[in-house]
């Protein structure tokens, strides 16, 4: 009985010691860490199959997809010009299913040209946006600055940012747009057109305006090297 007794103590301690040993062993053991981008995680399906089996609710899917993209949404780069990253493809689903989702063309454009570095994505927004909201202001500022800042297609900004300084409250949204402008005539070498620019805004301004006293001063530099 004593034999018996002992025996079984024996192996309860036993267990115990191997449960401790265990519990410690994983607390102190490195499981490697898998990560995986969410350029190869995230699911798209084909814009026209989400088109057609919509059932008749594209606004509905489209802001529930939104939503899912806003909270989805990484920080990655995407090095390739293929069109192809994960967000551009789900902007790309938004605007199929509902053409006139401004949200899209405004902040997908801005995400994809700040954050993931996906200019040809940004491109293909801001274009598109134009073309469905040719006068909004937001959309043509921040589609000018993309391609002024992060593109260099001056051309294009030239064209986008003229048609943005003629807006009648634009100096009260975005003050420095026709600075933007004069900025891009002078790199074509054109100090007339800057001049004018300088001069239009600062004529425009209101007295008190903080930006005033700049753009004088801007002015009076360039007629100081004027021939």
């Amino acid at each position: 009985m004593n034999i018996l007794k002992k025996s079984t103590s024996y192996y309860i301690l036993l267990s115990l010691f191997f449960l401790f040993f265990s519990i410690n062993a994983n607390k102190k053991l490195a499981l490697p860490t898998i990560n995986i981008s969410k350029q190869l995680a995230a699911s798209n399906f084909n814009p026209e199959f989400t088109r057609i089996f919509s059932l008749g609710q594209k606004r509905l899917l489209s802001s529930l997809l939104w939503s899912k993209t806003l909270l989805e949404s990484d920080v990655d780069h995407y090095k390739s010009h293929d069109l192809n990253s994960w967000l551009f493809l789900r902007f790309r689903t938004l605007m199929t299913l509902e053409p006139n989702f401004y949200e899209v063309y405004l902040y997908g454009g801005q995400y994809l040209s700040v954050i993931k570095d996906d200019l040809n994505g940004a491109t293909y927004l801001f274009d598109r946006g134009l073309e469905k909201f040719p006068n909004d202001y937001k959309m043509l500022y921040h589609a000018g600055f993309h391609f002024y800042t992060e593109t260099k297609d001056f051309s294009k900004a030239k064209n986008i940012f003229t048609k943005l300084v003629k807006q009648p409250d634009i100096l009260s949204k975005f003050p420095m747009a026709p600075k933007i402008l004069a900025r891009i005539e002078e790199k074509n070498n054109n100090p007339d057109a800057v001049l004018e620019i300088l001069k239009d805004t600062y004529n425009r301004l209101p007295e008190d305006h903080f930006l005033k006293k700049a753009y004088e001063s801007a002015i009076k530099k360039i007629l100081e090297k004027a021939p």
